[in-house]
């Protein structure tokens, strides 16, 4: 989604193409459209791909936009998540940078998108940094924006605290000997690394995999 554009202007801009397009089907239903209009903005769903859904699927009756929210909505989420299969088969495969870090916000994407996150900026900034052509701020940046995803997982992923509960689970026995320092290093560790299986985000990294 284009970070310029207003939800006023997609609002107008759905309304419009909704209009020509289904003339004598479509209806604006007032706070309910705007409401699933907003929805579908903090996706990012572009207007013209609620376009293509909804004339891929030849409604037959008179229809509002609340109507077919969610049949936008998961056909949204079935094509990210393709996208980001085809991206992970590759991932580690790229030896581009700026190809490797395309993939990456693929499949990021598709996590934010499958969890109805609001802030995509992780992904935006992903798409920037394919510009950046110094290796070293790249991989710099990106552990930064692997924190913050994590961070994030960890509020919002519904597999948070089954995953919490496997590093304290494995952590148990080391316990009473270990510092506490060494115990919140490795369960952070753990948690991550369970998180990442269950959604398959690969390592983030724009350096060809040895």
């Amino acid at each position: 989604m284009e970070q310029e554009r207003s939800f006023k202007e997609y609002l107008n801009e759905v309304k419009e193409l909704l209009t020509e397009s289904f003339a004598e089907k479509f209806f604006f239903s007032g706070a309910s459209d705007v409401q699933a209009a907003r929805e579908l903005y903090s996706l990012g769903v572009e207007p013209i791909y609620l376009l293509y859904v909804l004339q891929e699927e030849g409604l037959g009756g008179r229809f509002c936009l609340s109507q077919v929210k969610e049949l936008v909505k998961e056909k949204y989420k079935r094509d990210t998540e393709n996208d980001a299969r085809k991206a992970a088969q590759s991932y580690y495969c790229e030896v581009l940078p700026y190809r490797r870090l395309e993939k990456l916000a693929a499949i990021v994407k598709s996590v934010l998108v499958k969890l109805e996150v609001e802030d995509f900026g992780i992904v935006e900034r992903l798409k920037e940094l394919q510009e950046e052509e110094e290796p070293l701020e790249i991989e710099r940046e990106l552990m930064r924006l692997e924190e913050l995803l994590f961070k994030l997982l960890e509020r919002t992923s519904p597999y948070a605290k089954e995953c919490e509960e496997f590093a304290s689970r494995h952590l148990e026995k080391y316990a009473f000997y270990w510092n506490e320092k060494l115990l919140e290093l490795t369960k952070k560790a753990l948690l991550m690394r369970c998180l990442r299986l269950k959604h398959g985000i690969p390592e983030f990294t724009a350096l060809q995999a040895p």
